[in-house]
């Protein structure tokens, strides 16, 4: 619709006619005389009505440019098409270009100008216009072009046909199969990496591994196999048949019995018998597992179960020890799992106070009053205390498992390690009220000073922890002749009847604690350092109404006990 110099167009409505005809009646009135061209006129109104019909009869949009004038004639359709009201069909091309979409315009003008001037005389092009409410239409243009004796182009006429919904739908099928092509691209990279994960595991694996195929060949067989059966090495390849197998494992065994034994195992291979075990000449022991796929192929597998028969009696003696510890490393795992849970959860929750605190006070430094300030820097130390409680207590009870912890008695000052503890938790504590009575402890007693604050501090923490806002924890101290007694009592949730036998267990946490963050790991440890101190730890509860945790240690000291303790034995 356009030329390498210049386009222009002519307004028209549903009556306009293309310059064509204006331009055929003009010359028909020069050449022919008055009464010839009244005839000629008629025919030509004929033709024009015929043109108006197939115009009107198509579905596609139909134009005409006159090179030389300039006009353009632009069908009905058009409007239908675009939307477009009667005023606004283009009339100039400078009103159509803008109509063109940015990234087709440039094309659009090279392609054009490119096969006007090349002497083609059809040329097929697709582009998108702009509609009545802003959104494109894309469309493809036949057009065909009239030149002069010289080859001039004069006239340019065609087609536009709305492919919108076609390239839509190539567009999707285009995402679509992109999509396929990675899935399936995907998907054999994972079937790759699958088959190089199951290699370097057959590979891995300390059995003899062989996969026969359907035709009893030899399709894999791993480097385990081989080095069962060294004298074989050779023929143990790819492709080699089951048959020369058998018959090459008959012919190296070292006696009759051996050789009696193979023949025996190959014929019940060929009855479908699964498992078989056979004892060779040098008394080892293998057990031979065979299996079939789905597809038909089969798997065998050569185990060395030499040292597993020597040891069957031992075994058989131990199963219930076994047992045991099978079941104790069950919940040893299931221990894991919740440690894991709960330590994840609970270094979330304060790096997270600890961020958005050190976030409020970078983002504003210069207007943070004092006392801002001190109260983000009091819920960062809150936060950090409890990280650290939750880290001590982790490895404590690590270095329990591990049988690392030691109590080192010394003289301690008891009643001195009881008030700081209930001290420095009142400053951090600020929405509760720690009460001590401590006149009745001994002056002093033997025991691991550390190890005592870290008993201490699991029990006032988890009395503040569980207990409400504004309440009490009181902490009193006793003693008689041989102990001394430190009682912690808060009125907090309490705990249920059920829940107080597994009180001291790892990770375990009562149901009235639901909702408040902990690990579980607190009073085990507690009672894992009271016993080392030769001591012992209770509780007493009731839902609602609060507990009471008992510690009594021994005024001399574990030594002491234990020595007392073998001492009453003997």
């Amino acid at each position: 619709m356009f030329d390498h110099d210049a386009v222009s167009t002519e307004s028209h409505s549903q009556t306009a006619r293309p310059a064509f005809f204006t331009g055929f009646r003009k010359w028909l009135r020069l050449l022919l005389a008055p009464g010839e061209v009244v005839r000629m006129e008629k025919q030509l109104r004929e033709i024009k009505q015929r043109f108006d019909l197939c115009v009107r009869g198509s579905e596609a949009g139909i134009w005409e440019l006159d090179l030389i004038t300039r006009k353009l004639f632009m069908s009905e359709q058009f409007k239908l098409l675009l939307g477009w009201a009667d005023d606004k069909i283009p009339d100039i091309a400078e009103n159509l270009l803008p109509l063109i979409h940015p990234q087709d315009a440039a094309r659009v003008l090279k392609t054009v100008n490119d096969e006007l001037s090349g002497g083609k005389d059809m040329f097929n092009l697709e582009f998108r216009l702009r509609g009545r409410y802003g959104g494109f239409h894309s469309f493809h243009t036949s057009a065909a072009v009239l030149r002069d004796r010289v080859g001039k182009a004069k006239f340019m006429a065609g087609s536009m046909s709305d492919i919108t919904a076609r390239v839509h739908a190539e567009g999707e099928l285009r995402r679509h199969r992109l999509r396929l092509e990675k899935k399936v691209e995907a998907q054999i990279q994972d079937i790759k990496e699958s088959e190089g994960r199951l290699m370097a595991a057959v590979e891995a694996i300390s059995d003899g591994f062989c996969l026969f195929d359907k035709d009893q060949k030899i399709i894999h067989i791993n480097s385990q196999m081989r080095r069962l059966h060294p004298e074989m090495t050779n023929m143990m390849a790819p492709g080699t048949e089951m048959t020369e197998i058998g018959s090459a494992l008959i012919g190296q065994a070292r006696d009759e019995a051996e050789r009696d034994n193979w023949a025996q195992i190959i014929e019940r291979l060929k009855q479908g018998v699964t498992e078989d075990e056979l004892e060779r000449s040098d008394g080892t022991w293998l057990k031979i597992t065979r299996a079939r796929t789905k597809s038909g192929d089969l798997i065998v597998l050569h185990s060395d179960v030499t040292r597993y028969k020597q040891q069957e009696a031992a075994l058989q003696a131990q199963a219930a020890e076994l047992e045991l510890a099978l079941i104790k490393e069950k919940e040893l795992n299931n221990t894991h799992r919740q440690f894991v849970f709960m330590a994840s959860h609970e270094f979330r929750t304060p790096l997270a106070i600890i961020d958005g605190s050190t976030q409020l006070l970078c983002a504003d430094p210069a207007n943070l009053n004092a006392e801002r300030v001190l109260k983000r820097c009091a819920k960062i130390r809150n936060a950090v205390s409890r990280m650290t409680s939750l880290i001590d207590s982790t490895l404590t009870a690590a270095r329990l498992d591990a049988g690392k912890v030691e109590v080192t008695p010394t003289l301690c000052d008891l009643r001195a390690i009881v008030t700081e503890v209930c001290e420095s938790h009142q400053e951090i504590s600020a929405t509760h009220h720690i009460r001590h009575n401590l006149a009745g402890l001994p002056d002093q007693v033997m025991g691991d000073r550390k190890a005592l604050e870290r008993v201490l501090i699991n029990l006032v923490s988890n009395a503040v922890k569980y207990s409400p806002q504004g309440s009490e924890v009181l902490v009193v101290g006793s003693h008689n002749a041989d102990s001394a007694c430190i009682t912690v009592t808060d009125q907090g949730v309490g705990i249920a009847e059920a829940d107080l036998p597994r009180m001291f267990s790892r990770f375990f946490r009562a149901q009235t604690s639901v909702g408040t963050a902990g690990t579980g790991l607190g009073l085990c440890v507690a009672q894992e350092l009271v016993k080392l101190h030769g001591g012992y730890i209770s509780v007493e509860s009731r839902v609602g109404e609060g507990s009471t945790f008992t510690v009594n240690l021994p005024i001399i000291g574990p030594a002491a006990v234990a020595a007392e303790t073998q001492s009453m034995s003997a």
